[in-house]
């Protein structure tokens, strides 16, 4: 699958208020994917209300208990929805549960605005094993994923990959990338991006961005700008590196493909493999022992494994650890930015090769 191409994945959790050079200050208004709305409600505030749908095909679903351990309990009407009292204010834990279903474990506030909770069914299409392998590290780490739709900038130059800060910096060689490279960039990103998201990243804020004079020297914070998925042209032989730059709280902050100069016959392919890395899939294992068909392995496309799991990805928490065990401190229809303070800790970035 392309294995003399490489990904410079700079995964990192999106920071809604970045610290790095240039001016940020437009970016940090910008909204954020999933953003909740108030909903006026006659509920008391001791209250959640909601509805339970089936996370592969959104139906509301009936017969399924909801309770605050310890608290109270109901079950959900045909229509999925549901309505809790309990004593007090602020966020409590909720499970949510009924057979053929994983049962998900989350954080709701007790608020009128009304909680949208969806369950994944055992079997059906879904597939634990796949998804804790390509978006877990083989269930023994966190999802990574956008919060915030990312611009992408296909860089038109070709670069050297020089020792500098951290990973190296980037030296513009005054060459300029091959026509076919900037629509095959766009082409990818327009027809793949939103289907490996379930049409959360859409790929519709695309530039290109001119080549820099011979002999500019780029560092890290460059090509790892906020709220963007940088696409660059490397000189050198057939193997590069990549690194990430995580947040605990799984939120992407940056990321970036780097593509060797030379194009061979699959660089479609390859582009598409590049392109789902930076929004969150991975192949921790190498791609012979991803346990599904998948863009990941070998496939020459994305597959209908790859659009079903990714869009559990992005209905999912980032950080999720577990099948349906949110992460502690989300909660569902809380009304809160999705930010971080500032960029994530350069010290942070880690090598990743693909």
């Amino acid at each position: 699958m392309g294995r003399n191409h490489f990904l410079l994945l700079a995964l990192a959790a999106l920071g809604g208020w970045p610290a790095c050079s240039g001016n940020d200050s437009a970016l940090s208004t910008a909204p954020s994917i999933g953003s909740e709305k108030r909903v006026i409600s006659n509920l008391s505030a001791a209250a959640v209300s909601g509805v339970v749908t089936d996370a592969l095909d959104g139906r509301p679903l009936g017969g399924i208990t909801v309770e605050i351990p310890g608290s109270a309990s109901t079950t959900t009407g045909g229509d999925g929805a549901f309505t809790l009292e309990a004593a007090g204010f602020g966020s409590v834990p909720l499970v949510v549960r009924r057979e053929g279903f994983h049962t998900r474990e989350t954080y709701v506030m007790l608020s009128p605005q009304p909680a949208q909770i969806d369950v994944l069914p055992l079997d059906r299409h879904f597939d634990l094993d796949f998804f804790d392998h390509v978006f877990r590290n083989l269930g023994e780490g966190h999802t990574l994923r956008w919060t915030q739709e990312p611009r992408f900038e296909i860089w038109t130059g070709v670069y050297e990959l020089v020792e500098g800060q951290f990973h190296g910096d980037f030296v513009a060689t005054g060459d300029v990338g091959p026509g076919q490279y900037v629509q095959i960039a766009r082409d990818v990103i327009a027809a793949d991006a939103p289907k490996y998201t379930g049409g959360v990243v859409v790929g519709a804020d695309v530039v290109v961005i001119p080549p820099h004079p011979a002999g500019t020297r780029l560092t890290y914070h460059d090509y790892f700008k906020p709220f963007t998925i940088s696409v660059l042209l490397l000189e050198g032989d057939d193997t590069s590196y990549g690194p990430s730059w995580p947040y605990e709280s799984g939120r992407l902050y940056s990321a970036s493909i780097w593509y060797e100069r030379r194009f061979k016959r699959e660089e479609r392919q390859v582009f598409s493999h590049e392109l789902a890395h930076t929004l969150g899939f991975f192949h921790p294992a190498d791609h012979e022992n991803v346990p599904q068909p998948s863009i990941m392995r070998d496939a020459v496309a994305l597959t209908a494994q790859d659009q079903i799991h990714g869009r559990i990805l992005y209905r999912r928490p980032p950080g999720s650890r577990t099948a349906d065990k949110d992460p502690e401190g989300f909660t569902i229809n809380a009304l809160r930015a999705e930010m971080e303070a500032g960029p994530p800790d350069p010290a942070l970035i880690q090598w990743v090769r693909d």
